[in-house]
């Protein structure tokens, strides 16, 4: 992929360096790599890039996963030896890199005395041949792949500071929806900073970390505004969703700086109601798989009125898209989980039309609303009998609080649809053993499938979103096929290969499933993989 094909709104979702250099050097370049990993800019990780984490090894006679890195990295750091000058691959490297890009995006790096290549000879080259100039070089390199900007974390952090505590002085407490002024300077103090920036990035992510923080802070001094502000938090989530898909990173990020245990889910608030309003604005901006993460570690420990009150929230975001294939594989992946997955079943099963109109905190996003077009809700229309079935073993060994929601539902049902009949045992899935992924990270996982080939695989990044699964179907893959996808399947192989590595790197969920399975999901087909089982459902085509 070229860069005249991706442009530069490609390139800012990339990586910061390509380390190119000859497999000589390999063991010196490895342990640069792994330093320059660990460097902080402005609240997140450098990331360069180098062919054994991405690349399968003996397969370099393909170009396309080689060209896409070069494409989206935001500068070229070669490493000079007398093996690498020599080297037809790093010279391939670097003509590519200076055909596209100014030459001033090139690092050059002397590992060992030798002849500068011809076009890097007015550059000025940071020198690693002596052990003594080391860390001052390295020094040197960290501030070129760091550029300085208006504002840092400590930047950042104090105007989210200022901001939240001005929303919460202005909060009247209860129950008080309506934009205020206080609040959409919180929102503009959050949003400010650009994803897709790579200056910026960090701090984008450390202004939703730092609002965590305080969000955490105010419900344990039991603060009057803290509900307010934690709805608020969540229509900031889904405006910075709309606008760049990386921000669905920041649910992830929640889910797991929240514990599992914790009697009030908080932050899994905030992503339920991040995603009920997304649900309202655009279906496929919503991350199933991340709504079932909620649910399991609602399910993680007992049951309890503000659990079971956020289950009751996922189950409306569930029914907001019933009578979807990817609506309906949620509200069955969620009947067979625990009792809070199964009240959010219930809810997603049984919820009628919308009997009291949207409130919001954000004046953006009410008019981002009011301006756009929302999708009609499943919730306006009756459920399938395959749905109305699920609900007769959906109380199974469950608490009474569970039963008690599916009495309040069949009521909702008689006085919403005018169902008083429920179907009984029907069976929506085929009687078999559900087969077990060999690996999870960061699920589970829920969509449509979308199968990548190396036919495909670069229109294909283009149009995917938050509700494709991408089917990984060949070992070399263009990087940007993972800027958009909800999560990634790929067939199983060692924990320590190079995609897995490649894939852990990333913030996309994956899974790993047999080769079989993976032959079986087609284009169209919606899927859900979960750490005990997967789940598909073929399309209606």
């Amino acid at each position: 992929m070229g860069w005249d094909a991706v442009g530069a709104a490609t390139l800012k979702n990339g990586y910061d360096a390509f380390i190119s250099h000859n497999r000589a050097d390999k063991e010196w370049v490895r342990s640069l790599t792994g330093r320059l990993a660990s460097v902080d800019y402005n609240g997140r990780p450098l990331r360069p890039w180098l062919d054994e984490h991405f690349l399968d090894p003996g397969e370099l006679s393909g170009t396309p996963e080689l060209t896409s890195a070069l494409d989206r990295s935001r500068t070229f750091v070669i490493v000079l030896s007398p093996a690498s000058v020599a080297s037809g691959w790093v010279k391939f490297e670097l003509d590519y890199f200076l055909a596209r890009r100014p030459r001033d995006e090139i690092i050059p790096l002397v590992r060992a005395p030798c002849d500068i290549p011809e076009p890097l000879q007015e550059l000025d080259p940071l020198y690693f041949a002596d052990a003594v100039d080391f860390d001052a070089s390295f020094a040197a390199l960290t501030r070129r792949l760091c550029p300085v900007g208006d504002l840092g974390v400590i930047d950042a952090e104090r105007t989210i500071d200022v901001a939240w505590d001005r929303a919460r002085a202005d909060d009247p407490g209860g129950l008080s929806p309506d934009p205020t002024p206080a609040r959409d300077a919180l929102v503009t103090a959050l949003l400010q900073f650009d994803i897709g920036d790579p200056v910026t990035e960090g701090l984008a992510l450390v202004a939703f970390s730092r609002a965590a923080q305080l969000l955490l802070s105010g419900n344990t001094e039991n603060h009057p505004a803290t509900y307010n502000l934690r709805m608020l938090l969540g229509e900031c989530l889904a405006l910075a969703v709309t606008r760049n898909a990386r921000y669905r990173q920041v649910a992830q990020r929640y889910l797991d700086l929240e514990d599992p245990a914790t009697p009030d889910p908080i932050l899994g608030a905030v992503v339920v109601r991040a995603y009920s309003k997304l649900a309202e604005l655009d279906p496929a901006l919503v991350d199933m798989g991340t709504l079932l993460r909620v649910a399991a570690q609602l399910d993680a420990s007992p049951l309890n009125d503000k659990k079971s009150s956020l289950a009751m929230l996922l189950g409306r975001v569930a029914a907001k898209q019933r009578g979807t294939e990817r609506g309906d594989l949620l509200i069955k992946a969620l009947s067979t989980g625990g009792a809070a997955a199964r009240i959010a079943a219930i809810g997603g099963i049984t919820m009628g039309e919308q009997r009291a109109s949207s409130v919001f905190y954000s004046g953006a996003l009410a008019a981002l609303h009011t301006t756009g077009t929302p999708l009609p809700s499943g919730a306006l229309e009756p459920p399938s009998r395959k749905l109305q079935a699920m609900l007769s073993g959906i109380d199974l060994d469950q608490p009474d609080l569970v039963r008690r929601h599916l009495d309040n539902a069949r009521y909702d049902l008689r006085r919403d649809f005018g169902i008083d009949d429920l179907p009984y045992g029907y069976s929506w899935f085929a009687l078999r053993k559900e087969p077990v992924p060999d690996h999870l990270h960061h699920g589970p996982i829920l969509g449509t499938v979308a199968r990548a080939t190396i036919a495909n695989m670069e229109e294909l990044a283009l149009r995917v979103d938050a509700s494709h699964v991408v089917c990984l179907t060949e070992p070399r893959v263009v990087d940007a096929l993972f800027d958009r996808a909800g999560a990634i399947v790929i067939a199983s192989q060692a924990d320590d290969s190079p995609l897995h590595h490649r894939l852990t790197s990333r913030a996309v969920p994956y899974a790993a499933v047999g080769e079989g399975r993976m032959a079986e999901l087609g284009d169209g087909d919606h899927v859900a993989v979960e750490a005990r089982r997967v789940m598909r459902v073929v399309s209606r085509r």
